[in-house]
């Protein structure tokens, strides 16, 4: 097991000095999140620019509120800036969410996050070329779409609580984004199972989770922090 942080600070500015000091620190990964008020591939592409060995990743961006091929590009060069160090985190958001937040309709979740991995992951392999996608509910056409000298791979992660988004993540992403309130043996009696349903191997299963975190001086177990910047993980 690794600890990273997910920074939450809504100021960017304060968030990079977080990204800073936990880089001097040793941490092992940086986390950002996607929110009315907050980019997570923004600010991945900032924690990107201001560190240099821990892995940045989002947890997590919403798959349906860019259009792929925006989603792809943005991703693509995020992992140019770290490095490599670059983990897109993705999952589907709420019904309510895409349709009031991002004007988008998402009636199928599984197949539809199914089918939006399937084709960010082959905008990102294109080279170079006309490049054509027909599915279900995405269309991309192009008649030239260069990208030489960007990246062509990424670790993608993929994120449920439901048995069907579970068992998708197993079957389309590289690991699992545990919800928060996921405890320790709704992952292991649960989603790995799920997991290994859709095609992941538990052997080498990369998931990451987050655990709610507080500090303060004060000893007196009734008192309860009222605010949380950013949460362990």
């Amino acid at each position: 097991m690794q600890v990273g942080l997910v920074v939450m600070d809504e100021n960017p500015a304060d968030a990079l000095k977080i990204v800073r000091a936990a880089e001097r620190a040793g941490i092992h990964s940086l986390w950002t999140i996607d929110y009315y008020n907050r980019s997570s591939l923004a600010r991945a592409a900032a924690f990107a620019a201001v560190s240099e060995t821990p892995i940045v990743g989002t947890s997590v961006t919403p798959l349906f509120a860019r259009a792929p091929l925006a989603l792809a590009a943005a991703a693509a060069d995020i992992q140019g800036i770290a490095g490599g160090r670059f983990v897109l985190g993705v999952g589907s958001s709420t019904r309510r969410m895409n349709q009031d937040w991002y004007g988008t309709a998402l009636q199928h979740p599984a197949p539809q996050v199914r089918e939006r991995i399937e084709l960010i992951r082959r905008l990102i392999a294109h080279r170079s070329g006309p490049f054509r996608y027909e599915g279900r509910f995405d269309r991309v056409s192009m008649a030239h779409y260069d990208r030489t000298a960007l990246p062509d791979t990424l670790t993608i992660l993929a994120a449920g609580v439901g048995e069907h988004m579970v068992s998708v993540a197993g079957e389309c992403a590289d690991g699992f984004v545990g919800h928060t309130i996921a405890s320790a043996g709704y992952l292991r009696d649960t989603a790995r199972p799920l997991l290994a349903r859709g095609g992941l191997r538990l052997d080498v299963l990369t998931y990451a989770t987050e655990v709610c975190t507080g500090r303060h001086a004060r000893s007196d177990r009734s008192w309860r922090p009222r605010r949380r910047d950013s949460r362990s993980r």
